[in-house]
C-alpha cells in the first residue's frame, strides 16, 4: 500500500508539472472574436512551420534545425495548444449532445401522451356517436388529426436524432476519444523517448570529449543515428495528431453545419406535409364551426327555457298548475302536475334521452310499491312496454290491471326506498298518480327507463311533427392523392356497395379494410365494439385512407362478401330503422360467431388444404369461405417439410396480382 501511495503521489506531481508547463507555454489567451481569429491563424502557422521543418529534416538530417531541443519543444507546445482548444470544443459539443438527448427524451414522452389523448378521443367519439352523430363524428375526426400531427412530430424527432444527435455523439465517443487516448499518448511517448535519447547522446559526447578517442567519437556518431530514428517517431506522432485534429475540425465545423442544414430541409418538408393535411381540412372545419354555432344556439335556448321553468317552480312550489301544450284542447289539457306531497314532480318536456340500443319493447317482472296508507310493501308485477303503452298485470298471461299512455307518462330515477335499490318512478296524468318500481339491477333499470323514454320521444315527435335530423351528411374531405380518390370511387361501384353491408342503409361511408366491406356510421360503431381482431373500420370521407387499406376492398365488395357470410341466413337482416341492440346481435353473430356461413369443407385438415388451393389459384372468395368456416390462417400447411405457413406460401406465389390475398391472410 505504501508503494502504491508513493507511486500515485509521483504521478500526481508529474501531472501537475505537465499542466503547469502547458499553461506557461500558452502566453496568449483569446478574449474576443478578433483574438479567436488570431489564435486560429497562429495554430495554422505552427502547423505549416512543422511541415516545412519536417520536409527539410527529411531532405538533410545532418543539417536539420530539428536536431536542437528548442525546435522539438515548439512542436510539443503546438500540440498542447491544440489540445486545449479541442478540449474547449469537446466541452461545448457535450452540452449540445446533452440538450439533444433531453429534446429526444421529452419529445418521446410528449408523443406518448399525444397517442393516449388521440386514443381516448377516439373512444369518446365512438360513444358519442350513439347520442349525437355530429359531435361524435367531430371527436373521431379530431382524433385522426391528432394522430397525424403526432406522426409529424415523431418524424421530426427521428430526423433530429439521425441527422444531428447521432453524428455529435459519434464525434464525442469516437474521434475525440481517439485523439485524446491514442494520438496524444503516442506523441507524448515519442517525445519522452526522444528526450531520453538526446540525454544519452549528450553523455556520450561529454565522455568522448574527456577521453579524446576515436572510438568515443564513433560511438557518438552511432548515437546520433539513433536520435534520427527517435526524431522520426516524434514527427510521425505529430503528423498523426494533426491529421486527426484536421478531421475533428472538419466534423465539428463544416459537417456539423451541413447536418443542421439537412435537418432544416427535412424539418421544413415534414412541416409542409403537416400544413397540407391541415389545409385540406379547412373546408370541413369551417362547416363544423357553423354547425357547432347552431347547436350552441339551440342549447342556449333550451337552457333559458329550463331556467325560466325553474324560476316559475321556485315562485310557487305549492300551487297546482294546469298545463296545456297546445293552447287549449289537446291531450295535455287539465293534467295536474302536483304530486301528493305538494311538490312539482310531473311532466317535463326536456327529460333525458333514452338509450336507443335498448329498443322500443320490453317485458318482465318489476317490484311495485303498494299504495296502502298504513303499510307500503313491494309486490311483484308483470310489466310490459309495447305500442306506446305501459301495462301492469299480476302475471304474464293475465289481463292488465292498469294501462298508461306513454305520450303523457314519463319515468325518472328515484332514490333507494325501504331497502329496495334501482328504483324509478312512473309519472302518469291518470288520477295524478306516481308509481314507484324497483328493478333487479342497475342495468335493468336503465333498460326500462330507456325504452319508455324512446317511446316518449317517438310519440312526441309524431304529435308535434317536430322531427330531429340525426344524420347530417358531413362534407366530403378531399383525399390526399387522386389515386386514392380513384380507387375509392371504383370500390363504390362494386355490387352491393351502394348500401350498408349489415343494415342496407344507403350510401355507406365506413370501410372495414381487413374484410373489404362498406358499412354505415351506425354499424361501424358496432364493428369497433367487437374489436380490431374481427373488423378494422375507417371512414372513406373523414380519415386519411391509404392505398394499403383499399387492397382487399377492390377485390371483395358487399354482395360477394354477404353471399358467403350470410349464405344460410334464415332471419331478417336489420334495417336502417332497427335498434342498436338488434344490430349488435346480428353483427356479433355474423362476424364473431360466423353463424350464417354455409359449411362446404369437412375437417380441419380439409380446410387447410382448401386454403392452400385458394391461395395457389388466387381466389379471394374461396379464402373467405375457408376463413368463415373457422380455418386457422396461421397454421402450418399440411405435408410441408419446412413447416411453411400459409403466409409463407402466399408470399412465394406473389407475382404482383395477389397482394389482396396476402393482405387478407395478415
Amino acid at each position: 500500500p505504501d508503494v502504491n501511495g508513493r507511486r500515485k503521489a509521483k504521478e500526481g506531481e508529474r501531472g501537475a508539472r505537465s499542466r503547469r508547463r502547458v499553461r506557461e507555454s500558452i502566453s496568449y489567451r483569446p478574449t474576443d472574436r478578433r483574438d479567436i481569429g488570431r489564435m486560429e491563424f497562429d495554430a495554422k502557422s505552427a502547423s505549416n512551420a512543422f511541415v516545412a521543418s519536417t520536409r527539410a529534416d527529411l531532405a538533410a538530417p545532418a543539417t536539420s534545425p530539428l536536431r536542437s531541443a528548442t525546435e522539438l519543444q515548439s512542436f510539443r507546445q503546438t500540440v498542447d495548444q491544440m489540445q486545449e482548444r479541442l478540449e474547449t470544443d469537446r466541452h461545448g459539443l457535450k452540452k449540445c449532445a446533452k440538450a439533444l438527448r433531453d429534446i429526444q427524451k421529452t419529445g418521446e414522452s410528449h408523443l406518448g401522451f399525444d397517442a393516449q389523448f388521440a386514443d381516448s378521443l377516439e373512444k369518446f367519439g365512438s360513444m358519442a356517436l350513439r347520442y349525437d352523430s355530429k359531435i361524435g363524428t367531430a371527436f373521431l375526426k379530431f382524433s385522426v388529426i391528432f394522430k397525424e400531427m403526432s406522426s409529424v412530430s415523431k418524424n421530426s424527432l427521428q430526423a433530429l436524432g439521425n441527422m444531428v444527435a447521432f453524428p455529435v455523439d459519434n464525434l464525442l465517443k469516437s474521434d475525440f476519444k481517439t485523439i485524446n487516448d491514442d494520438m496524444k499518448r503516442n506523441f507524448d511517448r515519442a517525445v519522452r523517448e526522444h528526450e531520453t535519447a538526446r540525454v544519452k547522446i549528450e553523455k556520450e559526447k561529454r565522455r568522448g570529449s574527456e577521453s579524446g578517442g576515436a572510438d568515443a567519437v564513433g560511438g557518438a556518431i552511432d548515437c546520433s543515428t539513433e536520435l534520427v530514428k527517435e526524431r522520426r517517431a516524434v514527427q510521425l506522432g505529430m503528423v498523426d495528431y494533426l491529421v486527426k485534429a484536421n478531421e475533428i475540425r472538419t466534423k465539428k465545423g463544416i459537417e456539423f453545419v451541413q447536418h443542421l442544414m439537412e435537418f432544416y430541409h427535412m424539418h421544413y418538408k415534414i412541416l409542409e406535409d403537416g400544413l397540407k393535411v391541415l389545409t385540406d381540412l379547412g373546408s370541413w372545419a369551417n362547416t363544423l364551426a357553423g354547425e357547432l354555432n347552431g347547436l350552441r344556439s339551440r342549447q342556449e335556448e333550451e337552457r333559458k327555457e329550463l331556467l325560466e321553468l325553474r324560476k316559475q317552480i321556485k315562485s310557487d312550489v305549492t300551487v297546482e298548475k294546469d298545463v296545456s301544450f297546445l293552447g287549449g284542447g289537446g291531450p295535455f289539457e287539465g293534467v295536474s302536475y302536483v304530486s301528493q306531497t305538494g311538490t312539482v314532480s310531473g311532466y317535463n318536456l326536456h327529460q333525458p334521452a333514452g338509450e336507443e340500443s335498448f329498443g322500443m319493447e320490453k317485458a318482465g317482472i318489476l317490484m311495485k310499491r303498494s299504495d296502502g296508507r298504513l303499510r307500503k310493501v313491494f309486490q311483484k308485477r308483470y310489466c310490459q312496454v309495447k305500442d306506446g303503452q305501459f301495462t301492469m298485470a299480476h302475471g304474464p298471461n293475465q289481463t292488465p290491471s292498469a294501462t298508461f299512455d306513454l305520450l303523457t307518462s314519463q319515468v325518472k330515477e328515484a332514490a333507494d326506498t325501504d331497502g329496495k335499490k334501482n328504483c324509478f318512478n312512473l309519472v302518469t296524468p291518470a288520477g295524478n298518480r306516481t308509481y314507484l318500481f324497483s328493478a333487479e339491477s342497475l342495468m335493468e333499470r336503465e333498460s326500462w327507463l330507456s325504452v319508455v323514454r324512446n317511446w316518449n320521444k317517438k310519440l312526441l315527435e309524431n304529435k308535434f311533427d317536430e322531427f330531429t335530423e340525426h344524420h347530417v351528411a358531413q362534407p366530403a374531405i378531399k383525399s390526399m392523392t387522386e389515386l386514392v380518390a380513384g380507387v375509392i370511387e371504383k370500390i363504390k361501384t362494386l355490387p352491393g356497395n351502394d348500401v350498408c353491408c349489415d343494415c342496407s342503409e344507403k350510401n355507406p361511408t365506413w370501410l372495414s379494410h381487413n374484410l373489404g366491406v362498406l358499412t354505415c356510421i351506425g354499424c361501424s360503431g358496432l364493428h369497433r365494439e367487437i374489436g380490431v381482431q374481427y373488423s378494422r373500420v375507417v371512414s372513406i370521407q373523414l380519415d386519411n385512407v391509404t392505398t394499403s387499406k383499399l387492397i382487399i376492398a377492390r377485390s371483395v365488395g358487399n354482395q360477394a362478401f354477404n353471399d358467403i357470410m350470410e349464405a344460410s341466413l334464415s332471419m331478417d337482416k336489420p334495417s336502417p330503422e332497427s335498434g342498436m341492440g338488434t344490430r349488435r346481435d346480428f353483427i356479433n353473430a355474423k362476424y364473431v360467431n360466423h353463424r350464417f356461413i354455409q359449411k362446404a369443407v369437412g375437417d380441419e385438415q380439409g380446410r387447410l388444404r382448401f386454403l392452400v388451393t385458394a391461395v395457389a389459384s388466387k381466389d379471394i372468395f374461396a379464402l373467405l369461405q375457408a376463413f368463415g368456416e373457422g380455418a386457422d390462417l396461421s397454421a402450418v400447411i399440411p405435408d410441408s417439410e419446412t413447416r411453411e405457413t400459409l403466409l409463407h406460401f402466399a408470399v412465394s406465389q406473389e407475382d404482383g396480382t395477389s397482394l389482396h390475398i396476402i393482405d387478407f391472410i395478415i
